[in-house]
């Protein structure tokens, strides 16, 4: 174990040695932590780097009124519960957030007596592996890691300047989940309207522009349709007199939204058409070829699965909403034809009657000589031209709230563990990054995420894909990466069965009894053979996390379906599969630990209620 404290190394260079420094202090970092100090030495060292200056990754600088989109007890790191006593619906608020990832940071230290260094508002510029030294002190790994960081901020006038740091480890958890960047307001090509970002709506400065100043009746546009678009268009309802007659939209593809309702009534909460959302989840797969998308929106929406605030939504990326936000935002952006415009912002540029707004249409309502009718939020407009504008009024306000997370285009995948390894990157391995993180480092620990992590798809997701596919692509990831990864550190789990569940099932609201969620998850294992091998062949699933590693070996989807499939399923069932033999029934005994689990955690929720 390396304990050696910091050492300086030059003027304005620090060296820092530990056990184990993770890069990102977010969703994902602390998952990171919570699940490598199961597996650290007593008081062991960590270094932590990250941009923010807290524990809480983008939930630091998000705008104050963001509450997390589902039940709050569904969000957290591995077995962690929040010391927040709360209905089961709440949606904590930020301040909860932040209060409860720095307490599974505080746990991990007191149980492990780990000694966590903290470099916030330090930035990770890059790492190496190298040859370990005498100075690096003892360990069995014959190479270390070498991290350089430096300082983001200043120093105070009259300090000295801030160090750059450089972290020596025997491991690293390079932990930065979808570094998603606060948006800032867009830069516009006129001074005539004012431009603000969602962290503005609530500031004193912008309520008095917006409520009080010589531009208090003016067009406010929201840029976006998302989670972000919402909470903005909800907050300014119900907080800026008169603002929902002012609301416009530019929404591009329009996106939907899972219900977050709970069923309300004995009949639909006990004996409705098998509709929970893992039955909705096996729907989507089943129904899903790569390129019927919109069919697949339709039939959710009649399952009532999913709603939007605008009408015909091209895009869903599994976020949730409550019918009242919905309700809300339909009744602002209502009449459609005139407050919405389906289609991208440009830019807003000084035109010789005052400002214009520049639109890029839509790829799916482009086609090459023919005429389409596009909505621009004012009128029709007819021809194959792909921008066109619209005049707004001198003071409008744009507020830009569109999507944090871009997706479209190749992404810079880096190998999930280095060739020495000591580096990890998690990465989006199963969808949600928190999930992924707690997983991927209990395998990594455990040895049993080596090669499996090869076999498993990306998705790979370009400029169309991104609305109208990358909810859909994202989810077929979070089904396999997750059933694939619980089931190999099953074979390595040595605690408790109930406890497994806690620590590697993903959270799920208890919406409906148990008896029905115990019939969505037979539903669910009974689908899953198609489903596993459906996933590796689909569209958009065929790049692999080595694509960008000359050395290792390309395989086909067939190839690694089978290999997942003996992941997830087991051998025999594989077997049995490939013979055209029935597979083999586990028997009365495992259905019985698994009832007897689910019978456990329907106590330790309130069945449901």
């Amino acid at each position: 174990m390396v304990t050696t404290r910091s050492g300086q190394e030059a003027s304005n260079c620090v060296t820092e040695r530990c056990d184990l420094v993770v890069i990102g202090a977010g969703y994902a970092g602390i998952n990171a932590l919570n699940a490598a100090a199961k597996y650290l030495p007593k008081g062991a060292r960590v270094v932590v780097i990250a941009r923010e200056k807290a524990w809480g990754g983008m939930w630091v600088d998000a705008y104050d009124f963001v509450r997390l989109h589902a039940p709050y007890q569904t969000f957290t790191a591995g077995e962690r519960n929040w010391e927040l006593k709360k209905p089961h619906r709440y949606q904590a608020t930020k301040k909860e957030i932040l209060a409860h990832f720095e307490n599974i940071k505080n746990l991990c230290a007191k149980e492990k007596d780990l000694d966590i260094v903290e470099l916030f508002e330090y930035e990770y510029l890059e790492h190496a592996t190298r040859p370990r030294t005498s100075a690096d002190g003892g360990s069995a790994v014959p190479k270390v890691v070498e991290v350089k960081s430096r300082a983001l901020r200043p120093a105070r006038e009259g300090a000295m300047p801030m160090p750059q740091i450089k972290v020596i480890a025997d491991k690293m958890i390079r932990a930065t989940g979808f570094n998603v960047q606060i948006k800032q307001p867009l830069k516009l090509g006129t001074n005539k309207v004012h431009t603000l970002a969602p962290t503005d709506v609530i500031s004193p400065e912008w309520n008095a522009k917006l409520r009080f100043s010589e531009d208090s009746d003016k067009p406010i546009w929201v840029i976006g349709s998302g989670k972000t678009a919402m909470d903005v268009i909800n907050y300014l309802c119900n907080h800026i007199p008169g603002a929902k007659e002012r609301i416009h939209c530019v929404s591009g593809h329009g996106t939907a939204f899972q219900v977050r309702d709970p069923p309300e009534g004995f009949f639909n909460r006990w004996m409705n058409k098998p509709n929970t959302q893992l039955d909705n989840f096996v729907k989507i797969i089943q129904m899903f070829d790569g390129s019927n998308a919109p069919e697949v929106f339709v039939e959710l929406e009649k399952r009532g699965f999913i709603h939007s605030a605008l009408p015909t939504p091209d895009s869903f990326s599994l976020g949730v909403c409550s019918r009242a936000e919905i309700a809300i935002a339909k009744a602002a952006l209502t009449p459609h034809q005139d407050k919405v415009v389906k289609a991208y912002i440009r830019d807003v540029v000084d035109g010789p009657d005052g400002p214009v707004m520049e639109f890029s249409a839509l790829d799916s309502k482009i086609k090459e000589g023919k005429e389409e009718k596009i909505h621009t939020g004012g009128g029709l407009i007819t021809g194959a031209a792909k921008t066109f504008e619209r005049k707004l009024p001198e003071g409008s306000f744009i507020v830009n709230a569109t999507e944090h997370i871009a997706l479209a285009g190749k992404r810079e995948f880096q190998p999930i563990i280095d060739e020495d390894g000591i580096v990890l990157c998690p990465q989006m391995l199963c969808g949600f990054t928190g999930p992924t993180a707690n997983l991927v480092v209990h395998a990594w620990y455990l040895g049993v995420l080596e090669p499996m992590w090869r076999h498993l798809p990306r998705a790979e997701i370009g400029p169309k894909d991104q609305k109208v596919n990358g909810g859909i692509l994202g989810l077929m990831i979070i089904l396999l990466g997750t059933t694939c990864l619980q089931e190999a550190i099953r074979t390595k789990w040595k605690g408790n069965p109930i406890n497994f569940q806690d620590h590697f099932q993903l959270k799920q609201p208890n919406d409906v009894p148990m008896p029905r969620l115990i019939l969505a998850f037979l539903r669910l294992q009974a689908a899953m053979p198609d489903m596993l091998g459906k996933f590796t062949t689909t569209h958009g699933l065929h790049g692999r996390y080595t694509d960008n590693d000359p050395k290792a070996p390309k395989t086909d989807g067939e190839a690694d379906a089978i290999i997942l499939k003996r992941i997830a399923l087991g051998n025999a069932a594989v077997d049995a599969e490939l013979s055209g033999k029935p597979a083999p029934n586990p028997g009365a005994f495992f259905f019985m630990i698994f009832v007897a689990i689910l019978a456990y955690l329907a106590f330790k929720n309130g069945f449901g209620n």
